[in-house]
């Protein structure tokens, strides 16, 4: 049964069409690398010795109107100094981190191109692994940044480009601004493979990969409709009666 399920979303994701649109209704699954803006401070030398960030993050998005939508998303990842501090040995910080918020989109260039900014809260809790406790953490974050699909054959229709700025403030990490800048291949109409490198302030940078999976789409193409319909919540509610004017979307994180 398991078999012939996951054999028949395979079949639904080589046979569908390309996404061709810019939805803001989506789930993604990424693996990052970063270099961690956290720093360790050797108790006998007195250096700060940087740390690198490795995890995962499950990221989504939701369209409640043609030019609103909801966003939010929550990350685990293990933080190693990058050197032995004396006296210690290898430091690793367990970090998870959440995020929920709002923001807003517009289209541009013939549907081909979307704008959006987005407002948001941060939480999370670090366990140094020392027997210290854990350490809560909470701030915002502002993020705007462009999303297009070009007119590349063959990979018309298929292949987006997006830039994403934000800035973050933390109580235990001062401002923090950091650019997104990748690309993501649409495999069939409601699947994505993503990628995108990153970089910022305190020499920080780092890369991230993943899926993007478009569920309206699929539960459109299952249902036989236009999986270009995107869902918008608010419309739904207000004019049921009125067929939806398509979607657009974040960079999660994009």
């Amino acid at each position: 049964m398991l078999r012939s399920m996951i054999l028949t979303v395979l079949l639904l994701a080589l046979a569908g069409p390309a996404q061709a649109d810019l939805s803001y209704t989506f789930l993604e699954l990424n693996g990052f690398w970063q270099s961690s803006l956290v720093e360790f401070k050797d108790p006998v030398t007195g250096r700060n010795i940087s740390g690198d960030e490795g995890g995962v993050m499950l990221e989504g998005s939701l369209a409640v109107h043609k030019y609103i939508h909801l966003f939010g998303g929550y990350q685990w990842g293990t933080t190693v100094s990058t050197e032995r501090l004396l006296g210690i040995g290898r430091l690793e910080l367990d970090t998870e981190f959440g995020a929920f918020g709002g923001g807003l989109n517009h289209r541009l260039m013939g549907d081909r191109g979307s704008v959006f900014a987005q407002f948001g809260f941060l939480f999370g809790v670090t366990d140094p692994n020392l027997g210290f406790g854990d350490q809560d953490e909470y701030g915002f974050l502002f993020r705007a940044g462009l999303r297009y699909m070009p007119r590349w054959e063959p990979l018309d229709d298929r292949l987006e480009l997006f830039f994403t700025s934000q800035v973050s403030n933390q109580n235990l990490v001062d401002n923090v601004i950091a650019f997104d800048i990748g690309s993501r291949y649409d495999l069939t109409n409601w699947l994505a493979l993503s990628f995108a490198v990153q970089a910022g302030t305190d020499s920080f940078v780092g890369v991230t990969g993943g899926l993007r999976f478009y569920w309206w789409q699929l539960v459109q193409q299952l249902r036989g409709k236009d999986p270009k319909q995107d869902f918008h919540w608010i419309d739904r509610k207000t004019s049921p009666s009125r067929p939806d004017a398509g979607g657009a979307t974040s960079g999660g994180a994009t």
